[in-house]
């Protein structure tokens, strides 16, 4: 009786998940049709942040969450570095050490992570030496097991998941791993995840998972239940067990669940049309292939627009009623008095012709004399400025000669003597000393203006003293400390020739 009444719920669950997935048309897919809640959200908080901006830290905060659970990582990205700015600039890092988590997370979901790099993650890391809690620590080294695994897939693949299994085994071995049972059941699930991806050990990586996946369904985590049942089916297909991965995916289609639901999606559709694919269902596979198509286009299209189009046209459409609403007051007034108004537009017109006609005759000879005059003023403005830039670029001179230091944006002091060289990273400059390096935020265009002719451009993200320079080939230039750098065609020119 009870198997009957199991198979029974199962029926009538799967019944309701088609018709809320598969029965949906893949053109009738929209942000909105999954997201209306958030959207709205997103708008009142703009809204919010427009007319008060004494919190502005946890409004832009609450904005690139929302951001980042609809699947926008762009813009979340874009909230996020509004957020990182403020506590930049109160000096509040020890504050906010879930904030710079989030921020890695987000940058990391993100399609040009590598080129994008770390400093999010190092910036976090940094927090262990000043912070005591386990817990920041223990999700350093989950973060950092994860970078090790992402680089398994392109290149040293045995060296990157000897250091993640390294970098697991060491967030397993912290307090906070031993006293948080969710944060336990995340390691367990990665050990699975890197069995399947990287190791290619099937029945490890099935173990683990099942594993996991009873833990999160004592825990309720119905977005952790799905991805783990994902991952259940995905290995299933790497291990060509396709009948048990579609029951599996099946059982994955029914987990309700809102955070990152579009994204989800797409990989539970791509894997459908995987395991219809291998078992010859080319029809099943090919609807699935279209819905995650969609679904991918249309994620691909709202990132594009860092805006958000869906919220902020909706925004603009009643802003545009409310316009036409008061249009059409006024042109029912018009309509009511409009002799009066025939009358005083001709009267108005006739004075106002009038009064032209007397002031051109007048204003001729005075706008030739203007004329002249705005001609000497601007060569004279010209001028001034061409001389105040000379001074300020002669002062800026001196005074570098007699402090030889700059001033970095963090208000810390750079000698220029000890400078070897700039790299730019992204967002972020590196500076490099004989004694320390020092890692601020800015543009490389920016700190080349305030530096004195012995620091010369070689490459769009490269500045080098030339006193450190040992010697050169016409590709790379070669310092003092050992370091190595690329000379690109574009500032070649910029090295003296020996």
């Amino acid at each position: 009786m009870f198997l009957l009444k199991k198979k029974i719920f199962l029926f009538f669950a799967l019944l309701v998940t088609n018709s809320i997935f598969c029965q949906v048309h893949p053109d009738s897919i929209s942000f909105s049709y999954f997201y209306k809640e958030e959207m709205k959200e997103i708008l009142q908080l703009k809204e919010h942040i427009k007319l008060d901006v004494t919190d502005s830290l946890t409004t832009f905060k609450a904005i690139a969450e929302l951001y980042s659970k609809i699947n926008v990582e762009d813009s979340a990205y874009h909230y996020y570095l509004k957020t990182y700015d403020i506590i930049e600039a109160r000096d509040e890092f020890q504050k906010y050490p879930d904030l710079i988590l989030d921020i890695h997370k987000t940058v990391a979901s993100r399609k040009n992570y590598t080129r994008d790099g770390r400093l999010f993650l190092e910036k976090y890391g940094e927090l262990i030496h000043t912070d005591t809690t386990e817990r920041i620590k223990a999700h350093y080294f989950m973060q950092r097991a994860i970078d090790y695994m992402e680089e398994s897939k392109d290149s040293l693949k045995l060296i990157n998941i000897a250091n993640a299994t390294l970098f697991l085994n060491k967030a397993s071995q912290t307090k906070f791993f031993k006293n948080n049972k969710p944060f336990r059941t995340n390691v367990l699930f990665k050990f699975g995840h890197m069995a399947n991806h990287l190791e290619e050990d099937y029945e490890k990586a099935d173990s683990l998972f099942q594993k996991t996946l009873v833990r999160f369904k004592e825990e309720k985590n119905n977005q952790y239940i799905f991805y783990n049942l994902i991952n259940i089916g995905n290995n299933y297909l790497e291990w060509g067990k396709y009948e048990k991965a579609i029951a599996v995916l099946k059982e994955a289609d029914i987990v309700n669940f809102q955070d990152f639901k579009i994204k989800s999606l797409s990989y539970l559709y791509y894997n459908y049309e995987r395991a219809y694919d291998s078992i010859g269902d080319f029809e099943k596979a090919l609807a699935y292939r279209k819905s995650g198509k969609k679904i991918d286009s249309l994620i691909e299209k709202v990132k594009k627009d860092a805006s958000f189009y869906e919220v902020e046209v909706k925004h603009s459409a009643n802003s545009l009623r409310k316009e036409v609403k008061s249009q059409n007051k006024i042109l029912s007034k018009l309509k009511k008095n409009k002799w009066y108004f025939i009358i005083g537009l001709v009267v108005t017109f006739l004075l106002s012709l009038y009064s032209y006609i007397r002031w051109k005759k007048l204003d001729r000879r005075k706008r030739i004399i203007e004329k002249e005059k705005k001609v000497l003023e601007d060569k004279k403005q010209e001028l001034e400025e061409e001389n105040k830039s000379i001074q300020e670029e002669v002062e800026k001179i001196k005074q570098l000669v007699v402090d030889n230091y700059i001033l970095l944006k963090n208000k810390r002091r750079i000698k220029l003597n000890l400078l070897i060289y700039i790299r730019s990273d992204d967002a972020f400059l590196r500076l490099y000393t004989t004694e320390k390096e020092e890692f601020v935020r800015g543009k490389i265009s920016d700190i080349e203006k305030q530096l004195p002719p012995n620091f010369i451009r070689i490459h769009r993200s490269h500045i080098i003293n030339l006193n450190f320079l040992q010697s050169n080939s016409s590709t790379v230039a070669f310092l003092t400390d050992g370091t190595e750098l690329t000379i690109s065609r574009k500032y070649k020119h910029n090295i003296p020739k020996k």
